[in-house]
């Protein structure tokens, strides 16, 4: 009875990670393939975007934070150190119900477009549409501190607190917001706004193809967000430009990896690279023997 207990005791190892929606369907893939071979490890995984894993962090609430946004300085000064895993993209998304839908796929949106609209310069579809009746754009953007909204506002030349519009929390809310409401627009991360099993968007939604090279059409070359594995190959092919495209990261506090952490993290980025694309994601090059931590 005391060995069962001394044992009992002894068999758990607690890992804590916090942080981006993005990276949140592959860090489950990978604490559940992980817990597989090491049994004795408990991983808890929360998603409540990037800004809250990289404070957790900091405030060693949590081992590591998932982050869909570069690092900044002051963050590394205090000790943030991060480690890219995987690229993905944030895209725009409209419902799928819009009734503009056969016009916005043909003609797509340029990024000038986009600025206006989420910065309140245009209100109404038929300011971009060639229409005669006069409908609202309903603009959702997050309301959480992430990189998705970090990264969309970067691509319009902008930052997050700049994108104007209905403030939503989370990926799988503002699709089901802009799914539900057929004059909107929003934006997500490729991780959710595609059903991993279908390769196809979720049914209540469609990509916004952005017109890349301002033109007014979306052309063979632009046309790459009808599967997941389509703009998966134009990420890594570069035909999607950086940003929306982005590099997504784990992030650790120097000095602070704990042995277990350590060694969960070195199985990632050398054994947990099979799973990166089969999750749905763009597998990157990792020098694994150049990560000091």
């Amino acid at each position: 009875m005391i060995i069962f207990i001394s044992l009992l005791f002894a068999s758990k190892f607690s890992i804590s990670v916090s942080g981006a929606f993005a990276l949140y369907p592959l860090m489950v893939e990978w604490a559940e393939e992980y817990k597989k071979i090491n049994p004795t490890i408990d991983i808890s995984v929360q998603a409540g975007g990037a800004g809250k894993g990289m404070t957790d962090l900091l405030n060693d609430i949590v081992d590591i934070a998932m982050v869909s946004r570069e690092i900044s300085k002051e963050e590394e000064g205090k000790g943030a150190f991060k480690i890219a895993v995987a690229r993905d993209a944030t895209l725009p998304i409209i419902s799928s119900k819009n009734p503009y839908l056969n016009i916005i796929l043909k003609r797509g949106i340029k990024k000038s477009e986009l600025f206006d609209i989420f910065t309140s310069k245009k209100k109404y579809w038929n300011e971009i549409l060639e229409l005669k009746e006069k409908k609202e754009i309903n603009t959702y953007t997050r309301s959480d501190a992430c990189g998705a909204g970090e990264t969309f506002a970067l691509f319009l030349g902008l930052h997050q607190e700049d994108l104007e519009g209905i403030g939503i929390y989370g990926d799988p809310q503002i699709i089901d917001s802009v799914g539900r409401d057929k004059f909107a627009i929003g934006y997500a991360n490729i991780g959710f706004i595609y059903e991993k099993d279908k390769n196809k968007p979720h049914e209540s939604i469609i990509v916004l193809p952005i017109d890349l090279n301002d033109d007014g059409k979306i052309t063979d070359e632009e046309n790459f967000y009808s599967q997941r594995t389509e703009i998966l190959k134009a990420i890594k092919e570069g035909k999607l430009p950086s940003p929306p495209s982005r590099n997504l990261y784990l992030v650790v506090k120097k000095g602070k990896v704990k042995g277990e952490v350590e060694k969960f993290i070195r199985w990632i980025l050398k054994d947990g690279r099979k799973i990166v694309e089969n999750a749905g994601f763009v597998n990157i090059e990792i020098k694994e023997e150049e990560i000091k931590f």
